[in-house]
C-alpha cells in the first residue's frame, strides 16, 4: 500500500524536508509518493531579498530541479484548505490532494501591529512583498526611506539600500537598541557600519502611526518619508490555525519532541510556522526564534524522522543548539556574532570584510543544503551536549 506525504511550502524547511525525505524513503519496504506542494514555481532564497531588493538579479532555482532525482513530484498551487478529517489538500480549482502524513512548512510573514496606517508600509518577508517593494524603489529617486525595525532584518535591508542606492537617504527606526541581541562591541560596530553608510538612526524610538508622506513616533516627532518600510518582526503563517491544529496566541503550531503536532500526530509542522522548544539554561523550555538558521534543520529533522517511521525504526527526539549570528552590513561590511547554545551572545564577535565573506558563505551554504538533498548530501545541525529532549510550549 503507497503511503502518501505531501509537504507544503516550499521555503528552506519544506523543500529540503521534500528532496530528502524522498531520497532516503527510496528502496524501503513498502512504496512512499512524495509530493511537495507551493504556490511559486522557484525555490526563494528568502534570506537575500533585502539584496535582490536593493538591485541583484538573481536566478532562482525551480522546484522540479531541486526534487529531480529524488523521486518527489511538485504540485503547484495554494492549498485553500486543509481538510484534516478526510487528509486532503483542495484547491481553489476544486481539485484536491490527498494524504497519509502531512508537513506543514507554511513559513511566515510580516507581523502588522494595530498602529494607524501600518497597512501603507511596504514589507520585504516574501518575494511577493519584495517585489512590490522593487516597484516603489523604481519610482522614487533621491527620496527618504525609512525602514522600521532594529533588528538583523531592518538593518541588513537598511544597509543594503544605503550601500546600493546612494541616491536614497536612509533612515533607521527601532523601538529598543539597534542589534538589541548583540554583544556591546557588535551593537556599537553596527552602530558604526550605519553611520559609515550614511543611515539616520532613532533608537528607543517607537512609532505611533505611518502617514502617507511620514512616520510619527510616539514623542510627536514626524520624521519625512517617501517610503516606509516595516521590518518589525514576522507571524506565523494562519495554514495551521485554519486547518485545526494547535496553535498559540501567535498562530505557531504546538509540537512535541518529534515535530508531531499536539492534536494530530499525523501532521508534522516544520520551520516558522512551529513552535519548537528546546531547554533552556535552567532546563525551562525555550522557544526557537523564526530563521533560516532553524528552518533547515527543522526540516531535515523531520524528513529523518519521517523515513524512520516509514522503515519502522524510531528516532530520538529533536534536538538544536545555537551557534552564531551572522548579518550582512551591505557588500563590504558584516557582523558574525558568536552566540552560546541557548542563542545568548557572547564577546566574541568577527566583523568587517571578513565577516561578509563568512556571511555570503553561510547564504550559499543554505541554498546548497537545499539543491544538494536530491544528491543524498546530508545538511547536519549544531546539537547540544544536554540529554534533556526539547518539548513543546503550550501557550495561551
Amino acid at each position: 500500500m503507497t503511503r502518501r506525504v505531501v509537504v507544503v511550502g516550499g521555503g528552506y524547511a519544506g523543500a529540503l524536508a521534500a528532496a530528502r525525505l524522498a531520497r532516503k524513503s527510496r528502496g524501503e519496504d513498502g512504496s512512499v509518493e512524495v509530493v511537495l506542494v507551493d504556490g511559486r514555481t522557484t525555490f526563494v532564497e528568502r534570506v537575500r531579498l533585502h539584496e535582490d531588493v536593493a538591485g541583484t538579479v538573481r536566478t532562482e532555482t525551480p522546484f522540479e530541479r531541486v526534487l529531480d532525482g529524488t523521486g518527489a513530484t511538485f504540485r503547484l498551487g495554494w492549498a485553500s484548505e486543509v481538510d484534516l478529517g478526510a487528509r486532503r489538500l483542495r484547491f481553489a480549482d476544486a481539485s484536491t490532494e490527498p494524504f497519509d502524513d502531512l508537513v506543514l512548512a507554511t513559513g511566515s510573514t510580516a507581523s502588522r501591529p494595530s498602529i494607524p496606517g501600518v497597512e501603507h508600509a511596504h514589507s520585504c518577508t516574501t518575494r511577493e512583498d519584495a517585489t512590490l517593494l522593487v516597484r516603489r524603489l523604481e519610482e522614487v529617486r533621491g527620496g527618504r526611506v525609512i525602514v522600521i525595525g532594529g533588528g538583523l532584518t531592518g538593518i541588513e535591508l537598511a544597509t543594503e539600500l544605503a550601500e546600493r542606492r546612494t541616491d536614497l537617504r536612509m533612515t533607521l527606526v527601532t523601538a529598543g537598541d539597534v542589534a538589541a541581541a548583540e554583544s556591546e562591541g557588535a551593537r556599537a560596530y553596527v552602530r558604526s557600519a550605519l553611520g559609515a553608510l550614511g543611515v539616520e538612526i532613532h533608537e528607543n524610538a517607537r512609532v505611533a502611526a505611518c502617514e502617507r508622506d511620514a512616520v510619527v513616533l510616539v514623542d510627536g516627532t514626524s520624521l519625512p518619508a517617501d517610503i516606509v518600510v516595516w521590518a518589525g518582526g514576522m507571524q506565523a503563517s494562519p495554514v495551521g490555525a485554519q486547518a485545526g491544529i494547535a496553535v498559540d496566541v501567535n498562530g505557531r503550531a504546538l509540537v512535541e519532541e518529534h515535530l508531531r503536532s499536539t492534536t494530530h500526530p499525523f501532521v508534522r509542522v516544520v520551520g516558522d510556522a512551529a513552535l519548537v522548544t528546546v531547554p533552556g539554561p535552567a532546563g525551562e523550555a525555550q522557544a526557537l526564534r523564526m530563521a533560516c538558521a532553524t528552518a533547515l534543520p527543522l526540516g531535515a529533522y523531520a524528513a529523518d524522522d519521517l523515513a524512520s517511521e516509514l522503515a519502522g525504526r524510531e528516532s530520538a527526539p529533536f534536538r538544536f543548539a545555537y551557534a552564531a549570528h551572522c548579518v550582512s552590513l551591505g557588500r563590504r561590511r558584516g557582523l558574525v556574532q558568536r552566540v552560546d547554545a541557548w542563542d545568548r551572545a557572547e564577546p566574541l564577535h568577527l566583523r568587517g570584510r571578513p565577516a561578509a565573506w563568512f556571511k555570503e558563505g553561510i547564504c550559499r551554504f543554505a541554498a546548497f543544503s537545499v539543491a544538494a538533498a536530491r544528491r543524498g548530501l546530508h545538511y547536519r545541525w549544531p546539537k547540544p551536549r544536554l540529554t534533556n529532549a526539547p518539548r513543546a510550549l503550550a501557550t495561551s
